[in-house]
């Protein structure tokens, strides 16, 4: 028994010797096998820290929107640049905004973003950031322009590459295989101690001149890092021509630009492929000077356009190193006509929400139409900052403590607009500091209202630090800050009505609550003469026209009247003449006149004179017919 116990000892003894022999030789087999001594990828040694430098994430290839080198901002992202809203959704789309810079010779560029947003940093590490204050912050952080860093940008990898892992804690063995600069940075990072890593060979890499160059061993992968690591320029400015190229020379000019297939909304357009020394990185499309969009193609469809519209299209080609070719030809296109010509509902109850002191964000209720709505202007202060498919509108780049009026129009594919929605006050809020707001401004009074002005005065708000001015609000619209406690409303129309309110603002930019509102009615001033005036005075436009309460003036802009003693009209509308008759009846306030023009029955009624008004600049004449019709022509005879 005793001898059979230490002969099964003695072959368990051998046993573990053998397994270990055998791991002892499969590390070694990893380690000094002549096929893999060359392609170790040890956890601290010099190539490592190359691969590891140029798989770091270059933050320097958006500077264009953010002005820091040390982090990029995750896509897609919505910015502003030069007023003009632009969707990034890849780094092509950078040259977007690059192209509305260059579009001015005025170095006042300016972008923002839409917050919140995602910083990746070098080690591909993710913040949110909320606010312009914190992407400021994380930007300090960063070396600035002209100065060093770690990372390599004049050299590539081509993916995918490929490692076997040997662990020599577990002894197993696996294959990775590496897709971008993402995944081979975290890879080299996070390299144990107990991995032994080989990258499998050949490897191809792309230069700085956009090459190729292929290597076989760690020491050639080493020597070309190496010698080609400061070929390109690094220096991480902050303009928009920033690139890592030496290349300098423009690619050609595109050649033959045609327009075909041109519909209502859409014209397809193509162009013969320009030529660079190292290649065409994509063409800029030019509708009447100002950059639509970017392709990669010769050939493009060009959409939302607006019907029976003229445009002018151009071509630039562009290469990787932001050389621009000369503009090609120009074509110019008149889409068709459309059917269409019913304009989109109002949107209604738009509302404003979530208001920081650079952001608010802005919804309304869809509007409808008898095809189909694409999209919405959004307006602030009356000025278009941006186009929308949605019903929401995040607005940025405002300034703390102002006071905005936001407005929205409904488009459709015809071009056919809506009216404008209802209007939104937004006062941003204030920087840290003061937040007692002043006091409310009382004994809001009107006065003066005879003619097409009002005078309106108020008592003095107090304030704890003090009062900087006042907003004045028309219709709940903001018009005018003024800094003292009067302000005269001019350009009013007569027999209209209007609501006026006033609130106070202190240096902090805090704002009191409105005044008490005062309404006025602008009366109609005394004749200043009769009917005369339509014969003294040539090229009357339209300035009012309503039939059956429909709002018609903007049916005949562009329409030129002219009246003569013999009683006849001429009415032209810059490519057809119309022909009518006006005969006056009575003088007076009681004065009529029949307007008779075969071609244009809107105008056809017997009209009641209302007023004749001398302005400094322009004359008008307004006539009435009951309370449904109203016809008002203006002049610049004075």
């Amino acid at each position: 028994m005793k001898n059979l116990l230490k002969q099964a000892y003695q072959l368990i003894l051998f046993m573990a010797i053998i397994i270990a022999l055998f791991s002892s030789c499969r590390y070694e087999d990893i380690v000094t096998s002549p096929d893999n001594e060359n392609s170790i990828v040890e956890n601290n040694a010099t190539i490592t820290s190359l691969i590891r430098d140029i798989a770091t994430n270059d933050g320097s290839v958006d500077n264009i929107i953010d002005l820091a080198n040390c982090f990029r901002i995750k896509l897609p992202v919505t910015v502003i640049a030069n007023g003009r809203t632009v969707v990034i959704s890849s780094n092509e789309d950078l040259d977007m905004v690059r192209a509305i810079f260059e579009e001015s010779s005025v170095d006042t560029d300016m972008v923002t973003m839409n917050f919140p947003v995602t910083a990746i940093l070098t080690d591909y590490t993710e913040v949110m950031l909320n606010d312009e204050n914190e992407l400021h912050a994380l930007a300090e952080t960063c070396t600035g322009e002209d100065e060093e860093d770690d990372d390599i940008e004049c050299i590539d990898f081509l993916f995918p590459i490929n490692f076997t892992v040997f662990n020599t804690v577990t002894e197993q063995s696996n294959n990775v295989s590496i897709e971008n600069d993402a995944e081979l940075f975290l890879f080299v990072k996070d390299l144990s101690v107990d991995d032994v890593a080989s990258l499998n060979f050949p490897v191809t890499l792309v230069l700085s001149d956009a090459s190729q160059q292929t290597v076989t061993s760690l020491e050639e992968l080493e020597i070309l890092i190496e010698s080609v690591k400061d070929d390109c320029d690094e220096d991480d400015d902050f303009d928009y021509l920033d690139n890592d190229f030496n290349d300098t020379q423009n690619p050609s000019t595109p050649l033959n630009l045609t327009a075909s297939n041109i519909g209502e909304t859409n014209v397809d357009l193509s162009w013969d492929a320009s030529v660079d020394n190292i290649g065409v990185k994509n063409y800029e499309v030019y509708i009447d000077g100002a950059l639509s969009i970017l392709t990669e193609s010769t050939s493009i469809i060009m959409n939302d356009l607006m019907s029976n519209t003229l445009y002018a299209f151009t071509v630039i080609a562009r290469d990787a190193a932001g050389n621009s070719s000369l503009v090609s030809n120009e074509v110019s296109v008149t889409t068709l006509a459309s059917l269409d010509v019913t304009a989109p509902s109002t949107p209604i109850n738009l509302m404003s929400s979530n208001t920081t002191q650079t952001t608010t964000d802005l919804t309304w209720d869809a509007a409808t139409d008898n095809i189909d709505v694409t999209g919405y202007d959004v307006y602030n202060n009356g000025a278009l900052i941006g186009t929308t498919a949605n019903i929401a509108y995040t607005v940025s780049g405002l300034t703390a403590s102002t006071s905005y009026t936001f407005t929205v129009i409904a488009k459709d594919a015809a071009g056919n607009s809506s009216s404008s929605s209802n209007p939104t006050n937004v006062t941003t809020l204030a920087l840290a500091g003061d937040t007692e707001a002043p006091s409310v401004p009382l004994n809001l009074a009107a006065s003066n209202t005879v003619e097409n002005i009002v005078d309106l005065t108020w008592d003095a708000s107090t304030d704890n630090i003090g009062i900087v001015g006042y907003d004045v609000y028309m219709d709940g619209v903001l018009i005018e800050f003024v800094t003292t406690t009067t302000h005269t409303v001019p350009n009013l129309a007569f027999e209209e009505t209007y609501d006026f309110q006033v609130l106070a603002k202190d240096a902090e930019g805090n704002s009191s609550n409105l005044s008490n509102s005062v309404s006025i009615t602008i009366q109609s001033a005394p004749l200043s003469g009769e009917l005369s005036v339509l014969t003294t005075c040539s090229d009357w436009t339209v300035e009012k026209l309503e039939r059956n309460g429909d709002k018609l003036e903007d049916v005949y802009a562009g329409f030129v009247f002219n009246f003569f003693t013999d009683g006849t009209i001429s009415v032209f509308d810059g490519s057809t003449t119309y022909s009518g008759t006006w005969i006056q009846v009575g003088v007076g306030a009681g004065t009529k006149i029949t307007i008779t023009i075969p071609t244009l029955p809107d105008f056809n009624l017997v009209w009641d004179l209302k007023h004749v008004h001398d302005h400094s600049d322009r004359r008008d004449i307004e006539f009435t017919q009951g309370t449904q019709d109203k016809l008002k022509f203006e002049t610049p005879c004075n």
